[in-house]
């Protein structure tokens, strides 16, 4: 034994995350701006596309059969990267002139 402390200061260094290389971790104000840029970039891209997707809907019985069965077709486009959507056709049959009208002003608010 070469030195015996009680109560001794311990220096602040002492509780720092151990460097096992000369890597630093980054800084992680700037990771996260850049990741922020990233997401954004992206979103911006998004609002270059447009889609159309389907969504099936099932009721079933008790004994497992379909009871009723609804396909519903919808348009969709980015803006601000937020996904807006609109149905254009139920059961493989466009929406009347009403119902197109109400799905069109549910993306006009």
């Amino acid at each position: 034994m070469t030195r015996a402390v009680i109560n001794g200061t311990v220096d602040e260094r002492v509780f720092d995350f151990p460097i096992k290389s000369q890597v630093k971790l980054p800084d992680l104000r700037a990771l996260f701006k850049e990741i922020d840029d990233n997401q954004k970039a992206i979103d911006k891209i998004k609002e270059n596309y447009t889609g159309m997707r389907a969504e099936e809907e099932a009721e079933f019985e008790s004994n497992g059969q379909v009871k009723k069965r609804e396909v519903t077709e919808y348009t969709f486009f980015y803006l601000n990267g937020e996904e807006v959507s609109t149905a254009v056709k139920k059961d493989g049959k466009a929406l009347s002139d009403v119902e197109q009208r109400k799905e069109n002003e549910k993306t006009q608010l």
